[in-house]
C-alpha cells in the first residue's frame, strides 16, 4: 500500500495554458487521431501564445518548480496508456 499525502501545486496562468496544450497534444499524438481533430485544439493553441510573453517571467519565478511538475505531469498522464488498456502487448497465440 502507498500511502499518500495531498499537495497543492500553484502554477503560473501562462504556463499552464501551455501544459495543457502539451497535455493535449501528446495524447492526440498517442491516440493516432485523425489530423482533423487535432483542429480541436485551436483554442488551446491561441490561449497559449497570446500568454507566451510571460512565460520566461513565470520560469524565473518562485513557482518555475511547480510549472515544471504541472507541464511534465501532463506529459506523463497522457503518454501512459488508459487503465483499461494492457500495458503491455499479449504473447501471440499459439
Amino acid at each position: 500500500m502507498v500511502t499518500v499525502i495531498d499537495y497543492i501545486l500553484k502554477v503560473p496562468k501562462e504556463g499552464k495554458e501551455v501544459g495543457d496544450l502539451i497535455g493535449k497534444l501528446v495524447s492526440k499524438l498517442r491516440m493516432k487521431a485523425p489530423i482533423a481533430e487535432y483542429s480541436e485544439l485551436l483554442k488551446d493553441l491561441i490561449a497559449a501564445i497570446d500568454g507566451a510573453q510571460h512565460i520566461g517571467a513565470e520560469l524565473r519565478s518562485q513557482y518555475r518548480n511547480e510549472l515544471g511538475t504541472y507541464v511534465s505531469y501532463q506529459v506523463v498522464e497522457n503518454l501512459l496508456p488508459d487503465s483499461d488498456e494492457p500495458s503491455i502487448d499479449p504473447p501471440p497465440a499459439a
